[in-house]
């Protein structure tokens, strides 16, 4: 009887476990059908149900995974893909996925083995291929990543993907032309994939193709509005077409969307520095940082952010951990080349003068290399190769941007005849805001005398900001100007500080010279104040100054001469016709003589003269040259042009022809 009871026993727990395992299956067919339904949420709870019953079946596990990858829980995904490969050794799928989230988590070496083993496994597997390119690429290894890449597409032709990450792989290689073909190709093989179109966005904006950039990135956003990347896309995109404020505003929408993505921190730092918002620039930029400790381009932003507010040695040592991070990056050694006397840097200093760095660097970083090199020499008064220097990163410069010189002296022209053609404003109040422009070349004294007027707590100093030009390009388009508003009213909607307790607006940017007839009979209360020097001084700091694309004509010594020429000739004849509206400081003065030049220039503007005007707070730029900060500029950069006389040849030839400079270089 004994041995029949256990018998019996022995007989229900089979029956049980057989239950158990069919009831098991059930789940998991269930489980498989709200997976293929859609139904995730289900899915996951039926998936997790039987784990924890210690229920063994692989697709039961990779499908698991693959709905925890797909939420973005890399980490846990790992366990579950790592344990179908336990369970099957052969399983190529698994390895490939795992090896795509071991990528994910920067864990790339192991994840170049994993998909080498599932290619291994299965050498027609274009996929692996693809992914196996992806890694190496993000490994730096270019060439091998395009062999990988290539192989994808030899063993699938339409496989969008492939040419996607091939033309990534030639953006990063700086081959643009390659980079977009299969990039469109991508696209014309599936037109539904965002992120090519994000990626054809920034091709085409590296090729200076800006508007058909943005074309492209907006589609990425349609096809997806929670792109992260093609919100920061478009945000570079605006930056590179000078539209700050869009700029900011995509760049913040990318760090709602992926608050942990640094570039976008770092980007949005530097839009706010050329916005003139420093401290909050100073903010992003740090989080940039934080995000990424090794982000040498983060670390360069945060050392042109801190140079600006003044914080010199702060600044050289962020640039210099930004190079320790990255040797190469041409534009930090520029950045150090700016700051102030030379002390305990000569071992970035020699590197600079190798040519293993230069031969490191693509054209436009070539450019920064020459330009630092030239501030070394000329601290060091070796003026000859200084000047050598300057040539090789103008003439570098030129090649690469042109000149813009025809452009501008067509918009003299133009502007001088448009003004004519409207009527003088006279029906605004007199009670508005005072405008002052202070315009003329640039290196002329603009910067410092904005500073000067600043010492008057009722300006609000605006700088470099583009609110005229905004501001005119409204008023005569029709179609802009919705409201038919009046050029001042567009002026002070688009000045990007805050206005409020304030008498006095005033901004520095050069052009703004061109729209003097208009300043002159659309704005009320507007003052010009039109700064210019030694033509020769200017000529050379323009000829040593890095302005990239913006004023090209300097990188001409006879055309910067011959646009000086013209420029002081037309404010001349705006003189001639504003008189009380302009007024011509003579930078020189006010070196020499600061205390007479501000008096007459205060009394102008219906000011009392102080002391404080003689002791402003400089910018940077300007108080580098200076022997100390909050003071009026030394004399040391007067004539500085009698150092480099063999560079300035073909000015003092243009010079000869005018009278009126003929002085200047006797």
């Amino acid at each position: 009887m004994k041995g029949f009871g256990d018998k019996k026993k022995s007989k229900k727990k089979i029956l049980n476990e057989f239950q158990i395992k069919q009831y098991h299956n059930q789940i998991m067919l269930r489980a498989f059908k709200y997976h293929s339904e859609g139904n995730i949420s289900e899915a996951k709870k039926s998936y997790q149900y039987l784990i924890k019953e210690g229920f063994k079946d692989i697709r039961v596990f990779n499908n698991y995974g693959m709905i925890l990858l797909n939420s973005g829980d890399l980490r846990q995904a790992r366990i579950f893909i790592s344990k179908v490969i336990e369970l099957n050794p052969k399983d190529e799928v698994a390895y490939s996925n795992l090896g795509g989230i071991l990528k994910e988590l920067g864990e790339l070496k192991d994840a170049e083995l994993l998909i080498r083993k599932a290619i291994e496994l299965n050498p027609k597997n274009s996929t692996a291929y693809s992914n196996l390119g992806g890694i190496l690429q993000d490994l730096g290894e270019l060439k091998e990543a395009e062999i990988c890449t290539r192989k994808a597409i030899e063993l699938n032709p339409y496989f969008a993907t492939a040419y996607l990450n091939l033309g990534i792989i030639f953006k990063k290689s700086d081959k643009l032309t390659e980079a977009e073909i299969y990039t469109r190709k991508a696209i014309e093989l599936n037109p539904k994939i965002s992120e090519a179109h994000s990626n054809l966005g920034g091709i085409l904006r590296d090729l200076g193709k800006l508007k058909e950039a943005e074309i492209c990135t907006r589609k990425a956003i349609e096809l997806n509005p929670n792109s992260a990347t093609a919100y920061l896309n478009l945000g570079i995109i605006f930056t590179k077409s000078d539209k700050l404020t869009e700029a900011e505003i995509y760049t913040r929408k990318a760090i709602e969307l992926n608050p942990k993505i640094s570039e976008a921190h770092s980007n949005l730092g530097g839009i706010l520095r050329d916005l003139g918002k420093l401290k909050e620039a100073e903010i992003y930029t740090r989080k940039a940082i934080e995000l990424n400790p090794n982000f040498a381009n983060a670390y360069l932003n945060l050392g042109r952010i801190l140079y600006d507010l003044g914080k010199l040695k702060e600044s050289e040592l962020i640039l210099l951990k930004a190079i320790e991070l990255n040797p190469d990056l041409a534009a930090a050694y520029y950045s150090l080349s700016n700051i102030g006397e030379l002390n305990n840097q000569k071992k970035w200093i020699d590197y600079l003068f190798t040519e293993d760095l230069l031969e490191r660097q693509d054209d436009i970083n070539k450019i920064d290399i020459y330009f630092a090199r030239a501030n070394i020499l000329e601290r060091k008064s070796n003026y000859i190769q200084s000047a050598n220097m300057l040539r090789k990163a103008n003439n570098l410069n030129r090649k690469l941007y042109g000149s813009n010189y025809i452009k501008i002296k067509n918009l003299m022209k133009n502007y001088y005849q448009i003004w004519q053609g409207i009527k003088a404003n006279k029906e605004l109040p007199e009670n508005q805001l005072t405008s002052i422009f202070i315009v003329g070349l640039p290196r002329s004294g603009k910067t410092i005398t904005e500073s000067i007027l600043a010492c008057n707590k009722s300006v609000l100093q605006c700088g470099e900001d583009k609110a005229l030009s905004i501001a005119v390009n409204k008023y005569l388009n029709p179609k802009e100007n919705h409201n038919n508003q009046d050029l001042y009213q567009i002026y002070i909607a688009n000045i990007t500080k805050e206005i409020s307790g304030k008498s006095f607006i005033c901004s520095t940017i050069p052009n703004n010279f061109i729209y003097t007839g208009l300043i002159a009979t659309q704005i009320p209360n507007s003052k010009i104040i039109f700064c210019f020097r030694n033509p020769l001084d200017n000529i050379k700091e323009m000829y040593s100054a890095h302005f990239g694309e913006k004023f090209t004509f300097t990188t001409s010594i006879v055309e910067s001469a011959k646009f000086l020429l013209s420029i002081n000739e037309l404010m001349e004849e705006y003189k001639k016709i504003f008189s009380s509206k302009i007024f011509f400081l003579n930078y020189d003065e006010l070196i020499l003589n600061p205390e007479q030049e501000l008096k007459s220039l205060l009394s102008w503007l219906g000011w009392e003269y102080e002391q404080k005007y003689l002791h402003p707070k400089l910018d940077p730029t300007t108080y580098m040259r200076s022997d100390k900060q909050n003071s009026l500029l030394n004399k040391k950069h007067q004539n500085i042009w009698k150092h480099y006389k063999e560079l300035l040849k073909p000015a003092i030839e243009v010079f000869k022809e005018s009278s009126k400079y003929k002085h200047f270089i006797s």
